[in-house]
């Protein structure tokens, strides 16, 4: 009985040296990526992610490092693995990085159904709202462009169908001035 409480305070001290090695590669990690150290930070979260490759708060923290990268599809992935988590701020954090990921991406409309997501979460989040907003706008902006765009390519149609027109005409008066000559 002695040697099995023996043992079992011995798996139960490296079980928290283990979880302690896991959080303290992860504090580093945001210590570095707050100092812009990301390739750094991204080390540190990966040698923890060796030890615990399913933790959402590891795969949250690289896709940030990967979305300052500018490397958003990779972002995107680890963003996705992260929104497994049980923690619904972490859930709502992530669905706003990856609306942000998608953005980047040039992907709008998508970008709006991640902050939608993240609001679902915490209806108070004002920087998702705001961007929701901002990027409707711009949607608009793009669309009133794109209209332009057509109305000034019809304009253009418009003209080059009267010249020819006028052309055909020109040569028409041209052929029968010859011919009454």
């Amino acid at each position: 009985m002695k040697l099995l409480l023996i043992s079992l305070f011995y798996v139960s001290i490296l079980g928290w040296a283990w979880g302690d090695s896991i959080a303290s590669k992860n504090n580093e990690g945001n210590k570095l990526y707050k100092e812009g150290k990301i390739d750094e930070a991204l080390s540190k979260w990966r040698d923890a992610q060796i030890e615990n490759p399913d933790s959402d708060k590891l795969h949250y923290n690289i896709g940030n490092g990967l979305h300052e990268q500018k490397k958003y599809e990779d972002a995107f992935k680890e963003y996705d693995k992260s929104l497994n988590s049980k923690n619904s701020e972490l859930q709502q954090k992530a669905y706003y990085n990856i609306g942000n990921t998608h953005y980047r991406m040039g992907k709008l409309q998508e970008a709006i159904k991640d902050y939608e997501k993240c609001l679902e979460i915490n209806p108070k989040d004002e920087d998702a709202k705001y961007n929701i907003e901002f990027i409707k706008k711009k949607l608009e902006e793009k669309q009133k462009k794109e209209d332009e765009k057509q109305e000034e390519s019809r304009q253009g149609e418009n003209k080059d169908q009267q010249q020819q027109k006028q052309n055909q005409s020109s040569h028409a008066q041209e052929k029968e001035q010859k011919e009454a000559e």
